[in-house]
């Protein structure tokens, strides 16, 4: 009897197995998984289908097990945690009617991150400016030999009045410059007036703001054009953003609340419901949404106003929220709509599903300006007294070589360099711009 049960229990296995071994692969017609978002120990995941149906049931498999199983095919994200730093994964769907295998989709392999190094060679380069105060206010990364930083410098004997407002990197030194704008609307003469925000397109376009409502265009290191905003978004511009490759997506905010859209061909003023003054603005690809998710922070800082936080569409602006943010925020960073992060009186970090802002304990209460970076495991903070902290996936370091009269006013981040700007006082003088360079 024994013999005969073993090998009913042969036979049933033996079924079983080959029904689920013999299922064919799902085409991608019908239901695809997209690797999204690959953290240090989460991986998300986009489901793709032309063929919705809610009358399967699908199944995410890791390595050959099931961590995941819900109800109806359709668009969407999914997400699988608990997973090791740098270590392969491999996933796939499976999908069920009525209880028996549909079959499987392709296998999909993913590494995991690992956490990135702390080790960073810096290098401080002043940038005095003895016939004026000098400061540095915003600095873009094209590559390791293309570096700009904007502000206003005047070091120039012969025109002690005239900044040098640009700064450039070539890969060996720093070099002063002068880009120039209409010093009135509407007609020829032009002048180097002090630059404030600066932004690299994917197009080897630069594009550099006066501290008013000026902008000038280089094109592989040269000045092609220079314009006044029309009166309809004229503002004393803070900080751009945007993209400029099959499409021209261009944001600019500023002061009193006002926000500035560039659709490739026509201005047009976005409402954002406040006057206070925004002072940053970030975008990132959110794979939640399928779009670009682009966010704006306003803040009168050291005032008792609250903070506000805008997510900011090509026509309008809705608020989001601040629960948890203090009065006193300077800028924010995101990546791919799963984390964002703010600086200013402390650091805040917030994650896709939460409301609240949560503060991050690591860091120094000392008022951090700039937060950018590159990833869930490579991001960067800088703020007042030469206060810099990078985030690797783990922990959280600060770096404390640097010379405590340096205030550090913008951040920017590539895979190789880290670049921080910003303004050297000594007493009760402002001395100079200063640049910080770092290697990996």
């Amino acid at each position: 009897m024994k013999f005969v049960a073993l090998i009913g229990l042969f036979i049933v296995f033996s079924v079983v197995t080959c029904e689920r071994i013999t299922q064919p692969t799902i085409s991608k017609a019908v239901v695809e998984l997209v690797p999204e978002a690959v953290m240090v120990t989460e991986a998300w995941f986009s489901i793709k289908t032309e063929r919705p149906d809610a009358g399967l049931t699908v199944a995410l498999e890791r390595d050959g097990k099931e961590v995941l199983r819900f109800t109806g095919l359709k668009d969407t994200v999914v997400a699988d945690s608990g997973l090791q730093p740098g270590h392969g994964y491999t996933y796939r769907l499976r999908l069920y009617r009525s209880g028996k295998g549909v079959g499987p989709t392709p296998p999909v392999s993913i590494t995991t991150l690992d956490t990135t190094s702390h080790d960073i060679e810096w290098t401080v380069y002043d940038i005095p400016s003895p016939y004026g105060s000098g400061v540095l206010y915003d600095v873009a990364i094209v590559d390791e030999n293309d570096i700009w930083a904007v502000g206003e410098i005047y070091s120039d004997s012969n025109q002690t009045w005239l900044p040098y407002n640009a700064v450039h990197w070539d890969g060996k030194k720093w070099e002063l410059g002068r880009v120039y704008f209409p010093i009135v609307c509407g007609q020829n003469s032009l002048t180097p007036y002090p630059s404030k925000a600066v932004l690299a397109f994917d197009n080897n376009e630069i594009w550099i703001s006066s501290s008013g409502d000026k902008l000038a265009i280089l094109k592989n290191g040269k000045q092609i054009d220079q314009f006044c905003l029309p009166r309809s978004v004229a503002m004393s511009i803070n900080k751009m953003w945007g993209i400029f490759s099959k499409s021209k997506d261009f944001y600019i905010c500023g002061y009193n609340g006002l926000i500035g859209h560039f659709d490739g061909e026509q201005w047009h003023r976005i409402e954002s419901g406040t006057d206070l003054p925004l002072r940053d603005i970030w975008g990132v690809w959110n794979i939640f949404k399928h779009r670009y998710q682009i966010l704006a922070i306003g803040s009168d800082i050291f005032s008792f106003k609250p903070s506000q936080v805008l997510e900011i569409f090509p026509d309008s602006s809705i608020q989001q929220s601040t629960q948890g943010l203090p009065n006193s925020i300077t800028g924010i960073w995101g990546w791919k709509g799963i984390e964002w992060y703010i600086s200013g009186d402390g650091v805040y970090y917030r994650r896709y599903s939460q409301e609240k802002w949560d503060k991050v304990d690591e860091v120094s209460s000392v008022f951090t300006r700039s937060v950018r970076g590159m990833g869930p495991t490579d991001v960067f903070v800088a703020g007042d007294f030469g206060y810099l902290a990078h985030w690797n996936g783990k922990s959280w370091y600060r770096y404390t070589t640097f010379p405590g009269n340096v205030d550090w006013y913008q951040l920017a981040v590539s895979r190789d360099i880290v670049v921080a700007v910003g303004v050297s006082v000594k007493g009760f003088r402002v001395d100079g711009g200063v640049i910080l360079m770092g290697h990996r």
